[in-house]
């Protein structure tokens, strides 16, 4: 890696939690307790550095631009900070130069994570007060040794009991079959194994992509070449955690077209853009005949999906739901949503059923209180 030859080590004095490794606990996650900020605006990134960061017992916190990152740091303290390198406003060198302004926060160790690793970024980064760098899409085990590089001596605090994304089942919903545009090895290794997860950021893949798809175009035929770069980046970030390597490849591809603001001929522009239309066309294709995307199976009209006997089952797990999330319960919660999704699976209701799955997962339990709420109203209004 660039980096190594430039490293800049934390010291006990910076970071005054820093132990020695005689002091280290054994059991547990390695890292529980470590506070760490991730500065990602892709929600697919988001989702698959947080996973595999709690794994390792991180507390996490996500945001999405450069300011709100710097708004963070200077009100609550934080032990390392991973920064996506290309955001809109600031992106991640300019906040990393104004988070070192901050007294205190000259020691605060700071990763940057970017899809590329071109040689004319280093000293930029370096300059910007960036330590050390991580390769999207992440892996794990690189992740791994970026914590013990930069907090070589932590203790761990008392791990949490429960830690959002650890919760599998084993239930067949959560089984995803091979699918063509996608290595699926490589998928569920950078999500950690987590089919549930996985599942999930292949549903907003698939709404991500199909927007995408559409503004790109809009983007080229209009010759708007820097919104063209930042949406094919997206691409690039997301795709390559889901293990979509051919569209990848293909967006990384037309982003390095793009690049610098010279296009060489519209001749080769126009083949790569070709290429990634029929990447996406196959991606958008495999999900939604999966049906993972919500819009797989052909759905019925309410009146001809139940009759009295399911439409009490569902009011019941309905009323199960609502309590699990009043108790702020993932794990129990997640166990009826998939029931729920389950007896759901061929009407228009699945898509509600499925955003549950997403609100359970990310802890985000009044949301999940308005999704019931609105599930019950329907079936109330379609006797």
């Amino acid at each position: 890696m660039w980096w190594d030859m430039s490293i800049k080590v934390p010291s006990s004095e910076s970071h005054p939690h820093l132990q020695s490794g005689s002091e280290r606990r054994k059991q547990g996650p390695p890292f529980a307790g470590v506070r760490v900020l991730v500065v990602e605006d892709i929600a697919i990134n988001q989702q698959v550095a947080r996973e595999i960061l709690q794994r390792e017992g991180c507390v996490v916190t996500l945001v999405g631009e450069g300011q709100g990152a710097l708004e963070l740091v200077a009100q609550q303290p934080f032990d390392l900070v991973f920064m996506d390198l290309h955001m809109p406003g600031w992106d991640g060198m300019e906040t990393t130069r104004q988070i070192r302004k901050i007294p205190g926060l000259e020691g605060l160790p700071v990763v940057a994570m970017t899809a590329h690793a071109f040689e004319h970024d280093r000293q930029q980064c370096l300059e910007s007060g960036m330590n050390d760098h991580l390769t999207k899409p992440i892996n794990f085990d690189t992740l791994r040794q970026v914590l013990h590089r930069w907090l070589p001596a932590w203790k761990p605090a008392q791990a949490p009991t429960v830690v959002p994304g650890e919760h599998e089942t084993g239930d067949s919903l959560h089984v995803v079959p091979n699918l063509p545009g996608f290595d699926l090895s490589v998928g569920l290794s950078n999500v950690v194994g987590n089919r549930l997860l996985y599942r999930i950021l292949l549903r907003k893949f698939f709404r991500i992509t199909l927007d995408t798809s559409a503004r790109l175009q809009q983007a080229l035929a209009e010759k708007e070449y820097g919104q063209a770069k930042v949406l094919v980046h997206g691409l690039v970030g997301a795709g390559g955690n889901l293990g979509a390597l051919s569209l990848t490849r293909a967006a990384r591809d037309l982003e390095q077209e793009l690049t610098g603001g010279a296009i060489s001929t519209d001749e080769m522009l126009q083949q790569k853009w070709t290429t990634l239309q029929h990447c996406m066309e196959e991606v958008l294709t495999a999900l939604n005949q999966w049906g993972g995307a919500g819009h797989g199976a052909q759905q019925v009209d309410l009146s001809q999906f139940m009759d009295q006997e399911k439409r009490a089952l569902l009011y019941q797990l309905l009323e199960k739901l609502h309590a699990m999330a009043a108790s702020k319960d993932v794990v129990e919660g997640m166990r009826w949503v998939e029931q729920l999704e389950s007896q759901l699976a061929g009407c228009q209701l699945v898509t509600e059923a499925e955003l549950l799955v997403e609100q359970f997962f990310g802890c985000d339990f009044v949301q999940a209180q308005q999704t019931i709420t609105r599930i019950q109203n329907t079936l109330a209004a379609n006797v």
